[in-house]
């Protein structure tokens, strides 16, 4: 189909060796600006994750290959997004 399974940025990764990956990252998520710049992201996760699910159905049903697999996780992250939106109505 020719869609990239990772993006290449992802390979950088690979080469930083993981103590200095850890350390550094560590120092990244408990700072005050990562709190600050993750929060938007955070409140919008669940429609963000929503559409990707979206996305990857649609790209699925267009493989015309049998996904059962996929087809039961669909279903079950169906179910969690309900309820996710459930909660969120009731609070």
């Amino acid at each position: 189909m020719g869609i990239p399974l990772r993006p290449s940025a992802t390979r950088l990764v690979e080469w930083i060796p993981e103590p200095i990956l850890v350390f550094s990252l560590r120092r990244v998520c408990d700072s005050q600006l990562a709190e600050m710049g993750a929060q938007p992201h955070l409140d919008a996760a669940l429609d963000e994750m929503k559409e990707l699910a979206e996305e990857l159905r649609t790209i699925l049903r267009q493989s015309a290959l049998p996904t059962p697999a996929s087809d039961v996780l669909f279903a079950q992250v169906d179910a969690r997004f309900q309820a996710a939106a459930d909660q969120t109505t009731r609070v």
